[in-house]
């Protein structure tokens, strides 16, 4: 009669296993895979992983299922077979053996986007990831409509310019948030272009969406300062601050909480570029050479402002 095995999980996470009262831990290493297991004092397995889960080498005696990503819940059935909820990965392939539930939403076959060293996929989906980018983007989209709004209500904008300017920053920096999400991990580059991308097209309808009114402008000093800080807010979060915020965030919240934190960087960069891009125009109404001031930040096409 084959013994019982009771594990202990929270969050999701294997901790341990009662295998007819003998008490394994599972030891994982950052990633989730289980780097050794131990018995009380004693270590009675470790294990050495390829970057896309083969075992490279194991010392010890101890035997266990839960291998690479092991304690997230990844089932090694076979040798070279995982099982991970909705579908079968393939660790010397590095790929999933189905086609994604959610294609062509999502990637065919690739794996945690081709990034297995620090990127896992426990449902088989990505889920959490489109969850977000929607969020970021929508988020982002109402934030650069509002200040745009509001805006024209404090510097007595023509309203029909008001909405061009923000539903050109609403369509540029949802999508470049959104987008962001998506590919900010595996090609922060990319992402960082997009939110450059998404603060130019924000600074042409600064400057073309005012001839609806025909009163066509050159961009100023200040929205040009203004579209740059909106630009490295935009990139910030896909480089080196991200994995300050997976550790600081993921060592706070649950398990699953940590899986969307991974993405939060982009979130938090989306938004925070629609709002010091709002603010940003807002500041410069109110700089010297603006609609409510004077002097050279007002400055463009043939030459700079003059006070009013």
């Amino acid at each position: 009669m084959a013994l019982s095995v009771v594990y202990t999980v929270v969050n999701g996470v294997v901790y341990s296993e009662d295998r007819g009262g003998t008490v394994t831990d599972y030891r994982p290493d950052t990633l989730g895979s289980t780097a050794a297991l131990t018995q009380g004092n004693t270590v009675t397995a470790t294990y050495v992983y390829w970057p896309y889960g083969e075992v490279r080498a194991k010392t010890g005696s101890g035997t266990t299922n839960f291998t690479y990503v092991g304690t997230l819940g990844y089932y090694n059935d076979t040798s070279l077979r995982t099982y991970v909820r909705a579908r079968h990965y393939r660790q010397n392939a590095g790929r999933w053996m189905t086609v994604d539930p959610l294609w062509p939403a999502e990637g065919t076959y690739s794996y945690s986007l081709d990034r297995p060293i620090t990127l896992t996929d426990r449902t088989g989906l990505i889920v959490p990831l489109i969850v977000l980018a929607l969020i970021a983007g929508i988020i982002s989209c109402l934030i650069s409509l509002g200040i745009s709004l509001v805006r024209s209500q404090i510097s007595g904008e023509d309203g029909r310019v008001a909405w061009c300017k923000g539903g050109t920053k609403c369509l540029a920096n949802g999508l470049a948030a959104g987008i962001g999400v998506v590919v900010g991990i595996a090609q922060p580059e990319l992402a960082c272009g997009l939110a450059i991308a998404a603060s130019l097209v924000g600074l042409l309808a600064d400057s073309l969406c005012p001839c609806i009114a025909g009163c066509c402008k050159a961009p100023s000093l200040c929205d040009l300062l203004k579209a740059a800080f909106s630009a490295a807010a935009g990139c910030a979060g896909f480089f080196g601050v991200k994995d300050e915020i997976i550790n600081w965030v993921g060592s706070l919240l649950s398990w699953f909480a940590k899986e969307l934190a991974r993405y939060a960087g982009g979130v938090l960069s989306g938004i925070l570029a629609s709002v010091i891009g709002g603010f940003g125009k807002i500041a410069c109404d109110w700089a010297p050479g603006g609609p409510k001031g004077g002097g050279i930040w007002a400055g463009g096409g043939g030459g700079l402002a003059q006070p009013i």
